[in-house]
Order: C-alpha cells, then sequence, then structure tokens
C-alpha cells in the first residue's frame, strides 16, 4: 500500500489513538483500534510509532493463547514499558474464552498493568468482545476505526483479476501470501471483509466489470469454504468480458469443482489449448486431468497424458504435481503389469521425496499413504525378494516421521518412527528394536515366516517348545503364560511361537494360531481374529468357513475344523487389560461362557498371556469355566502348576548370545570386549538381563555407532539418552510437560507412584501455575500417549486411567534431569513474584502522588472560591454604603 494511500486511513483516528495514548501515560487505560487488513494496520502502527511521542512495546497474541493477562504478564517481565499494542486477537484459536478470561479478571488489568494497553480488533471480534466481555469492553468507551477508502476496493479487485495463478492458488487453498495490494485474500477473515466491504459500494464505483468480478471472488468463496457444486454457477455467469488467461482460470476451476468425469475432462482439455503463456496452469490442468482419466480407467491416455504433465510440470517447477504425475504414471505401470517401470517409479518418488523432506508440508499425506501402498504393490507384483519391500518401506517409513514431525504431527511421527524400527528388525535391517515390540523374522528371497533370531540365541526357544509341547498334551487344555513387565511375553509369542506353530505341527495336528490383544469389543474381535486365520489357511479346508460375525458363529466353525485334523490355538496376550476393560462381572461372565464352550471343543486349546502381578484375576475365571459336575471328572487347576508357565530374564549368557546373533545378522559388529561389558552393566542389579533394557540400550548404542569397549558408555548414560529421545518425540513445544510428567511419576523414596490421568492433570498445572507454561487437554493426552508407546510409562486401562513409570531404574535419572527445569520455573515465579510487588507499590505511591494532588487542586479551588465570594461581598458592601 502506497503512502498516498495511507491517507485512506482516517487521520482524524489516528490523531485521536495517539492521544489517547499520550494522556494515559501512567495509568492504564483500555484502547480498542478498529482494522479488517492486516496490511493497512501494519501502515497504521509505523504512523502511530512515528507521530507519538510514548514507547510502544508491540505484543503479539500467538494463535494457541488463552489469556491476553498472561501474554502481557510475561512480556513486561523484564520492565514495565509506558505502553502496550496487543496484536493477533483475531487470529486465535479461541478469541471467546480469552475475551471471558479478561472479563473475569477485568480488575487485575488496572492494578498489574500502570500503563494504556491498545487491543488491535476486527470487525467480527468487536461483535465477540460485547457479547462475551461486556464490562471489560465497557472500560474502552468507543472504538476506533481504520478503514480503507472506498475508491481503493475496485482497484484492488482490478489488480487481483490480472493475475491468473493468484486466482487457482486462492481457490484451491494453495495460497500462502497476500496479493500485495489491500487486502490478504489467503487469510480467509480477510477475504470475508473485503468481498463484503465491495458488496457494499456504490454502483458507480465499481468497474464496468465489476458485477462478473465479483461473481468470481463469490464462487472461489464458496470452492474455499467446501461448497464446490454451488461455486460453478457464479463461475459460470463470469464468461463474459473475460480474457483467455481469465477464462482458462475459469474452466480450471469448474473442472476441479463440477462432479461430472466427462465434463471435468472437457474442462481440462480445453484450458490446456486455451492458456496461452501461463504455462503453470496447463501443467495444473494436465495434472488434473491424469486424475479424471484414472477415474475413467482410460490407463493408455493416462500413460500419454501423465508423461506430458510430468514434462511439463518439471519445467514450471512444480513438485508436488511432478510427484503427483508419477504417481498416476506407477500406477499405469502396475496396471500394465511392467513390473520394472513400476519399480523405477517407485525409486524416483522415494528419491523426490528424500531430496525434499525439508520441504515437507507441500507433501499430501494421502499420497504418503498411496506411494506406501505403490511400494507394497510392486514388490508384491514383481514376487522379488522381500528385503525390497523392507528397503523401500523403511525409506520412506523414514521421511514420513521427519515430516510428521515438521508439521507438529507428532503422535504419526513417532508411530512410523516405532513402525520403521520394527519393519528394519524384522527384515534383518536393524539390530535393536527399543521398545517395541518384536516380529518374527522373514527369510532372505522367500516370505517365509521364522521364529525371531532374538527368541533363538536367548536360550527362549527353549520356552517355546515346552508351550508347544504343552499344547500337544491331550490333558492340557489351556496354558497361563506369565511373568513381569518388559521381560518379553509378547515379543516371545508373536516372533516366537507363531511362527513355530505354523512351521511345524502340534503333535498330530496342524495348528492355526489366533493372536488376540483387544478386549473392548472382544467378541468383535475373536471374530475378525478367527476369520482371518480361517482365511490364511482356507485351501486347507474342505469349504470355506462362512463370514463370522458372532461369538455363535466362531463357536459353530471351531467345531467344523474339529473333523479336519486341525488345532486352533486362541492366544490371548495381555490379558490382565481384559478385566479392566469389563469391570461388570456379568459382561466377562460372557466371555467364561465363551471360554467353557470352546474349551469342549477337541480342536481348540487357548493361551491366556498377562503379567504375573495380575494373576490372581484368573482365580474368577476359575470359577465360571466349569460346572460343578464337571470339576469332580476333570483336573482343572488355572493356577496349578500344570497349567502355568512362567517366563524370565535373560541369563547372562543368553543375553550375550543375543547381542552377538543380532549385531552379526544387521551388520552391525561389536568388540568382544564390548559385549561383555554390555552384558555386565545390564545385569549388575537384577537378576539376569532385562529383555526391553537390553533393547533399550541396544538401540541406544546402534544409533550412537558404538563398536568398540573404549566408546562404551554407561547403562546410566544411554538409557538417560534413551529418556532424552522419548522427550523429544513429544515435540519441542512440549518437551517442559513431558519432562514434568515423568517427574510427577516419580518421588523422594525414587519410587513409582500410580497416578490417574485427573492427579497428573491437576499436579501439573499446580507445577507450571503463573510460569507462562499453559498445559491444554490435548497436550496432555499426545504426551501421554507417546511416553506410552515409547516405553517410558504404562497404562492400566479403566474407568481412572492410571499411569505409571515403567522400571524403578528410571526414578533417580528423571529426577536428576529434571532438577534443573524445576529451579528454572521456581526462579521465575520468584522474580514474578517481586515484579508484582514492585507494581502494587508504585500502584500505591502514584495513588498516593494523585490523591495529595488532587488534594491542593480541591483546597486551591476552595480558596479561590472563599477568595472570590469575600471579593464578592465586599463589593456588595461597598454599594451599600454608598
Amino acid at each position: 500500500m502506497s503512502e498516498e494511500k495511507s491517507k485512506s486511513a482516517s487521520d482524524d483516528s489516528l490523531s485521536r489513538l495517539s492521544r489517547a495514548v499520550e494522556w494515559s501515560a501512567g495509568m492504564f487505560s483500555l484502547i480498542l483500534a478498529r482494522c479488517n487488513y492486516a496490511e493497512l494496520r501494519g501502515l497504521i502502527i509505523e504512523q502511530l510509532h512515528e507521530r507519538c511521542p510514548v514507547q510502544i512495546r508491540e505484543i503479539t497474541l500467538s494463535s494457541s493463547g488463552r489469556s491476553l493477562h498472561q501474554l502481557i504478564t510475561e512480556r513486561v517481565k523484564d520492565g514495565m514499558p509506558d505502553a502496550v499494542m496487543v496484536l493477533g486477537l483475531e487470529s486465535s484459536a479461541d478469541p471467546d474464552t480469552i475475551l471471558r478470561g479478561a472479563n473475569q479478571i477485568r480488575g487485575k488489568f488496572g492494578k498489574d498493568f500502570p500503563f494504556p494497553v491498545i487491543l488491535w480488533i476486527s470487525d467480527s471480534i468487536l461483535s465477540k468482545f460485547s457479547r462475551s466481555a461486556p464490562d471489560f469492553y465497557s472500560w474502552a468507551g468507543t472504538s476506533l476505526q481504520f478503514r480503507p477508502s472506498d475508491e481503493e476496493f475496485p482497484d484492488a479487485l482490478e489488480k487481483i483479476m490480472e493475475k491468473p495463478m493468484f486466482l487457482v492458488d486462492l481457490a484451491t487453498q494453495k495460497l500462502r501470501q497476500g496479493t500485495g495490494t489491500l487486502a490478504d485474500l489467503s487469510n480467509p477473515q480477510e477475504f470475508d471483509c473485503f468481498l463484503k466491504d465491495l458488496e457494499a459500494l456504490p454502483s458507480s464505483l465499481l468497474a464496468p466489470h465489476g458485477s462478473s468480478r465479483l461473481q468470481f471472488l463469490r464462487g472461489i468463496q464458496l470452492q474455499k469454504s467446501g461448497q464446490s457444486r454451488q461455486a460453478v454457477p457464479y463461475y459460470e455467469e463470469c464468461f463474459q468480458n473475460v480474457n483467455p488467461e481469465q477464462e482458462a482460470v475459469l474452466l480450471y476451476l469448474i473442472g476441479k469443482c463440477c462432479d461430472d468425469p466427462k465434463r471435468a475432462r472437457n474442462c481440462f482439455q480445453e484450458c490446456v489449448r486455451i492458456a496461452g503463456e501461463c504455462q503453470e496452469l496447463a501443467a495444473k490442468s494436465l495434472c488434473c486431468l491424469c486424475g479424471v482419466l484414472k477415474e475413467q480407467e482410460d490407463w493408455d491416455e493416462l500413460g500419454r497424458t501423465g508423461k506430458e504433465a510430468l514434462e511439463l510440470n518439471r519445467s514450471c517447477n512444480q513438485e508436488a504435481e511432478c510427484l503427483q504425475c508419477q504417481l498416476f504414471l506407477t500406477e499405469t505401470a502396475l496396471h500394465r503389469e511392467d513390473w520394472e517401470a513400476a519399480e523405477a517409479g517407485v525409486r524416483q518418488i522415494l528419491d523426490v521425496l528424500s531430496s525434499r523432506e525439508a520441504d515437507g508440508d507441500w507433501l499430501d499425506p494421502k499420497q504418503s499413504d498411496r506411494v506406501l501402498e505403490l511400494v507394497g504393490e510392486t514388490v508384491r507384483t514383481k514376487k522379488k525378494q522381500p528385503e525390497l519391500e523392507a528397503k523401500f518401506g523403511a525409506m520412506l517409513l523414514n521421511l514420513l516421521h521427519r515430516i510428521y514431525f515438521q508439521q507438529k504431527h507428532y503422535l504419526e511421527a513417532f508411530q512410523a518412527k516405532q513402525e520403521r524400527y520394527s519393519l528394519e528388525q524384522e527384515f534383518g535391517l536393524r539390530a535393536f528394536v527399543g521398545a517395541g515390540r518384536l516380529k518374527a523374522r522373514r527369510r532372505e528371497y522367500t516370505r517365509k515366516i521364522s521364529v525371531a533370531e532374538e527368541i533363538e540365541a536367548s536360550g527362549r526357544k527353549n520356552n517355546i517348545e515346552e508351550l508347544r509341547k504343552k499344547l500337544a498334551e491331550d490333558n492340557c487344555k489351556l496354558i497361563v503364560f506369565h511373568g513381569v513387565s518388559g521381560v518379553g511375553k509378547s515379543s516371545t509369542l508373536e516372533a516366537g511361537l507363531l511362527p513355530a506353530l505354523r512351521q511345524e505341527p502340534a503333535g498330530k495336528y496342524d495348528a492355526i494360531p489366533v493372536l488376540i490383544r483387544s478386549y473392548t469389543n472382544w467378541t468383535g474381535e475373536v471374530s475378525r481374529r478367527v476369520g482371518d486365520a480361517f482365511a490364511e489357511t482356507s485351501e486347507a479346508f474342505e469349504t470355506l468357513p462362512s463370514p463370522l460375525d458372532s461369538v455363535e458363529s466362531v463357536l459353530a466353525e471351531l467345531r467344523k475344523v474339529d473333523d479336519q485334523r486341525f488345532l486352533v490355538v486362541l492366544i490371548f496376550d495381555q490379558f490382565e487389560e481384559f478385566f479392566f476393560e469389563h469391570d461388570e462381572l456379568g459382561k466377562r461372565r460372557e466371555f467364561y461362557n465363551f471360554l467353557k464352550d470352546a474349551l469342549n471343543i477337541p480342536a481348540v486349546k487357548i493361551i491366556l498371556s498377562l503379567r504375573e502381578d495380575y494373576i490372581h484375576y484368573l482365580l474368577e475365571c476359575d470359577q465360571y469355566v466349569l460346572e460343578p459336575e464337571d470339576r469332580l471328572r476333570i483336573d482343572f487347576d488355572i493356577l496349578g502348576k500344570n497349567f502355568r508357565m512362567s517366563l524370565g530374564n535373560f541369563t547372562r549368557d543368553g543375553a550375550k548370545s543375543v547381542i552377538q546373533s543380532l549385531t552379526r545378522r544387521s551388520n552391525f559388529p561389536l568388540d568382544e570386549r564390548l559385549i561383555d561389558r554390555i552384558v555386565d552393566d545390564l545385569g549388575e542389579d537384577t537378576d539376569g538381563v532385562r529383555p526391553i533394557e537390553l533393547q533399550i540400550v541396544g538401540s541406544q548404542i546402534e544409533a550412537k555407532g558404538i563398536h568398540t569397549d573404549e566408546a562404551f558408555k554407561p547403562k546410566k548414560e544411554l538409557i538417560q539418552a534413551f529418556l532424552e529421545e522419548a522427550v523429544r518425540d513429544c515435540g519441542t513445544e512440549n518437551e517442559d510437560v513431558a519432562r514434568l510428567i515423568l517427574w510427577l511419576l516419580t518421588d523422594d523414596r525414587l519410587t513409582r507412584p500410580l497416578k490417574t490421568r485427573a492427579e497428573i492433570e491437576y499436579e501439573l498445572k499446580a507445577l507450571v501455575w503463573d510460569t507462562g507454561i499453559e498445559v491444554g487437554d490435548g497436550q496432555l493426552t499426545l504426551v501421554l500417549e507417546i511416553l506410552t508407546l515409547a516405553g517410558m510409562i504404562f497404562e492400566v486401562p479403566g474407568q481412572t486411567e492410571k499411569y505409571q513409570l515403567v522400571h524403578d531404574y528410571l526414578t533417580g535419572l528423571i529426577r536428576e534431569q529434571t532438577k534443573p527445569l524445576l529451579e528454572e520455573l521456581n526462579e521465575y515465579r520468584t522474580k514474578k513474584k517481586i515484579q508484582r510487588q514492585v507494581a502494587e507499590q508504585a500502584f500505591k505511591i502514584a495513588a498516593f502522588a494523585f490523591s495529595v494532588v488532587a488534594a491542593i487542586a480541591c483546597n486551591s479551588v476552595r480558596n479561590a472560591g472563599k477568595a472570590s465570594r469575600a471579593k464578592d461581598s465586599g463589593k456588595f458592601g461597598a454599594g451599600k454604603k454608598s
């Protein structure tokens, strides 16, 4: 906006604003400055700084901010300014909450801030202000409005219409900056204000084609708000009085909006034809045309158009569209069964993503999902070595982790990271998986699944064989598999027992293992898992099982298996969660009845796996599984030695064997002395070596590239690094909250107190009170979920949502690492308290000085009144005497 146009802002309003600030120096006053356009507001602020003799400190409210008073307090802690100007309220995620909060504590503003506060607002905020904060609003009086002149709007409209790509990006919500003329139309609020101001203009001020221009903007407004179909009629009214480029834009936007593929295809083709010198628009239109051709399954035309679109988009440096074109070409190759071209396409896509990961915000998450699907499709159709899938998948998951993290999607980022670790471990590309769960191993050049090397090398194979032997016994129908937290029960079952049962029969029968871990809807989960397991082995059945949609249908199919020499092994892992999910006996009895019916089927055996500190819950289960008359003829004691099997820590020799095997397989060789030192360090304070500790410490050694004894760092330091990594995974802005949550799950005795979510939230808010750190409900949920997935804490499911630190050895480390943060928070609170006391004292002094001056003034007025009356009295007496 030019200097000449600054005259559009009311000089009178600017003068009044400057005077209001100057006259209010030294005391609190609320001044509302109203403007709908950021560019004009910036110009007014520049002029105010030049004109007003008072130094004004600018403060911007963040979109996540929730307290106006707290924001100002934080920004003036280094010293009281002469005046404060607050911007950004219109961009806040929840302005009503901010205004209501300010209204509730309005008295504190006058007490804490002895200076004028200019609050910039828009028209929409003004209406919220009077509704949400009527008392606070009354302190301000009339707001000072700043608005462009009527003559500026038509000129701005014409300049917008001269930029075809700006219109395209505006309508498709890809615009990242304004026009440079009056209104920032990438901002929805400014767009709406601009359109309303145009509509309110006298018709004489609009250009000859102003009406059609307005229809154009109305169509864009509808398309931006998701009402694409309603936008089409507005665009159709604009074809008169437009140049070829503007016509091409209209065709492109109609093609994007309409539901009819045939019409969309015609629009995009015509757009390409008449786009002229606007090659960017032609390139985008070709890319959209490819999408329509794919929808119509015109693969031949898609192949030709995709190549043309890719070349043109490359020449225009439109990388997001290049990626989309490459996706279309790769899908075309898959459809044609051109496996070499499909693999080459996937490699090119990954190369593009890797080269641009720093700018990952341009990547559509749907494109990421489609790339992942193409990776799997390419490998499966080529029937090549599965390591190819692992390498592609690991590359993409690593990329997705970085992209999600940059976009502040921290949970998705962490899940991608964990999935990558598990995938690399599964295919032997990673030695240690950290806190993740082990996967069964896939052998090179085949898709055959075998027992994970960690299981074989550690001596766990003996546990697997013992489980297989028990399953083969006719009189053993149920096994209780138990152990302490972190000992590796889930990994032993998934990466050990399942592949072992698939490889070799359990006694006389081929086994069909079914793994179940979710109990919220246990009937649906059992039905789905059993159905999937049957589908995988359906060629072995005489007839395919019918769809399973209830417990009764599952039991019916299980009875059919009895005649086909198969053994179905139902494995209920993490079974302690069942009791927390279903706290009513009636709901649990439904499961007990299913268990009783399943155990009466000869072809079914059951494994219940749970933490041993919850094993007593099975006593209730024992009561309902057998009827009293059955107990007389069946020896059934669910907690008896014949039914239980315990899993303990690794022996030192077993742990050493695991490290040697894993590092050798993944080409991460370790010095023999280093391996001995790792085992000694891990087994120093425990009976054997905890599998989870081995994986955590091993993952840090692998991440830091430690290969020799000289470079080794103690377990404590490596676990600290693991702890720091888990905190960083929560996101930069959430790190302090993550540290404090971990600290709250410890105590002075270095134990691990069990706390509910409500207790954590209450204590956390007490810790950060008056420090500037805000804790939202979503933030707390995010951090708790990531710390749980990272293996730092675990949740005891149920109504109270209880959390606990995973291991005692973390308590000392956490308290040690959190100490500096706690000291910093206390120092901040103390400093802030002193500042408040100083401000209160200054306010009292100012109030006293004001009262003295007022008293003197009143006294002077009284004395002047007395003198005047005396003088008048003298005059009256003199007149009377004469």
